[in-house]
């Protein structure tokens, strides 16, 4: 699952947030002004903050982060969405141990009245990407007893 003789890192890339469905009013949100804050074990990141309303995209640049993994399976993501000064929803967690090695997996979690979309990188460690072969097994049925006029 992991190769403790390389450096195993998490790469974490936020992509969007839509909260159209938020009342911002009723959660005491002053602001409009959005971010999220990631944080695994002391290490803790934020993204740029956006002014965009209840609907936003961040810049990939400004806001793909590594974070250092020192057990997969044990290691948890924790992300937090906030709007103005107000954290908003619970801190929705993420394991590692179901990533896949240099594959980027789309996750998300919902604050309330919306979603954020954000990617997972696993560098250094995850499951192997092994191709499944699709179950074609339903086209050798048997198909003993059909005849020309005969619907099957």
């Amino acid at each position: 699952f992991f190769r403790s003789c390389e450096t195993m890192q998490l790469e974490v890339i936020a992509t969007s947030y839509n909260v159209k469905k938020l009342d911002p009013d009723a959660y005491g949100c002053k602001s409009r002004k959005v971010h999220v804050v990631f944080k695994m074990g002391s290490q803790e990141k934020t993204t740029t903050v956006l002014d965009k309303g209840l609907d936003g995209l961040w810049e990939e640049a400004d806001n793909k982060f590594l974070f250092d993994v020192t057990d997969p399976q044990t290691d948890q993501l924790e992300a937090q969405f906030i709007m103005g000064e107000v954290a908003l929803g619970v801190v929705t967690k993420y394991n590692l141990d179901t990533l896949k090695e240099n594959k980027p997996t789309y996750k998300g979690f919902a604050p309330p009245g919306g979603k954020v979309d954000l990617q997972l990188k696993a560098i250094g460690f995850g499951l192997p990407d092994v191709e499944e072969e699709a179950d074609e097994s339903w086209m050798e049925g048997d198909m003993a007893g059909c005849g020309d006029d005969d619907e099957c």
